[in-house]
């Protein structure tokens, strides 16, 4: 059975409430995409780790390899927040639309 895929228009809170990006608060939707943008760093900068593990564990050397172009990509590109959140990239639009019109 295929994954349902996620509203990118909608937001949902840490307490489950759903609410349309279009009618966040303008400081809510501001600390959200600070938390996203928070939480990315915070997993670039542990995923490192992991995949260094994982490398040093498998035997498997066309495994080695892929987690090996994994960790380069990642400490070069670092972690999209939209891979993170999917809503992220609706956030900092309709962020730029709030500015736009001010």
């Amino acid at each position: 059975m295929a994954k349902k895929q996620e509203d990118v228009t909608v937001w949902t809170d840490k307490d489950g409430t759903k609410i349309k990006i279009v009618d966040m608060d303008t400081r809510h939707l501001n600390s959200v995409i600070c938390l996203i943008e928070k939480y990315a760093v915070e997993r670039a900068e542990k995923i490192p780790k992991r995949l260094v593990a994982a490398i040093t564990a498998t035997t498997n050397e066309v495994e080695k390899l892929k987690l090996k172009k994994k960790l380069r990509d990642m400490l070069e590109n670092g972690i999209d927040p939209n891979t993170v959140y999917p809503q992220y990239n609706n956030l900092c639009l309709e962020q730029q639309n709030r500015y736009n019109n001010n």
